[in-house]
């Protein structure tokens, strides 16, 4: 779920600026 989650964020023009969210990151957004 978390992968699909990632992707569906890399989609979107804002994260794709943004560098590869880190397990870490997640944990702070979620």
């Amino acid at each position: 779920m978390r992968v699909l989650w990632c992707q569906r964020e890399s989609d979107r023009p804002e994260k794709r600026r943004q560098p590869p969210i880190s397990p870490s990151a997640t944990r702070g957004l979620n």
